[in-house]
């Protein structure tokens, strides 16, 4: 299974019906939740990159550099090569081709699964998810104090097998 760039995965979320108004938080905590599932449901990272543990909880520092300058409002269209720089993105020119994958039909059932399950939830409400004592960015950030550190697909796929469970 190939792993994909975490702003194609961001991408796929602003493509779903209803995905107007979401915002790079939105972005990151969906991205970060869908690739927990994959790693549970099909042993595999979504995401090539592992997140790293920010103060407002999962983040992939390419899919923030991408979206920064959104600020909180929402993320206009599709994410694209060159949003990093400011004056393509605020001037809307130059921006480049859309970054975007063609995922395989079992992990377009992840993302359909996550944004059914999580795709109407406030950010806030998503980042407090990410933030309950016992997740994998709380044992980082918190239990190894790796502000800014790496995530392990180790422990998101552990996190994501016990949800899987409880629900079962």
């Amino acid at each position: 299974m190939p792993n994909y760039r975490p702003e194609a995965i961001a991408n796929a979320f602003l493509q779903m019906p209803g995905s107007s108004g979401l915002t790079q938080m939105h972005l990151q905590k969906l991205s970060y939740i869908a690739h927990g599932w994959n790693l549970a449901i099909n042993n595999e990272p979504l995401s090539a990159v592992e997140p790293e543990a920010w103060d407002r909880g999962p983040v992939f520092r390419e899919l923030r550099a991408k979206t920064r300058y959104a600020g909180s409002g929402p993320v206009d269209g599709l994410i694209r090569e060159n949003d990093d720089n400011p004056f393509a993105y605020l001037e809307n020119t130059d921006r480049g081709n859309p970054i975007l994958a063609n995922f395989l039909p079992e992990e377009r059932e992840v993302l359909d699964h996550v944004w059914r399950r999580y795709g109407r939830r406030g950010a806030f409400a998503l980042s407090d998810l990410t933030h309950e004592p016992g997740t994998p960015w709380y044992q980082v950030y918190h239990g190894q104090g790796a502000y800014n550190g790496s995530i392990p697909n180790d422990l998101i796929r552990d996190h994501y097998l016990q949800l899987a469970n409880a629900a079962a």
